[in-house]
């Protein structure tokens, strides 16, 4: 920006994508896309040491990763 090149810039919410697909699925599909590797690398970290858990009519699964 400071030599006045134009940058894109995506802002979007992952919270509930977080929580609804297999974190394992969602690094392979977005490797695969085509994405820069530097986004990947950036979504990957922000999932190191998540976990996610399902609740369905009041129970709740085990954690995984």
């Amino acid at each position: 920006m400071d030599e006045g090149h134009d940058i894109d810039t995506i802002i979007t919410e992952f919270s509930n994508v977080f929580k609804l697909v297999p974190h394992d699925r969602l690094l392979t599909k977005l490797a695969a896309s085509g994405l820069d590797s530097m986004v990947v690398i950036c979504v990957t970290e922000l999932l190191l040491g998540r976990t996610q858990s399902v609740r369905l009519r009041g129970q709740l699964s085990k954690e995984v990763k």
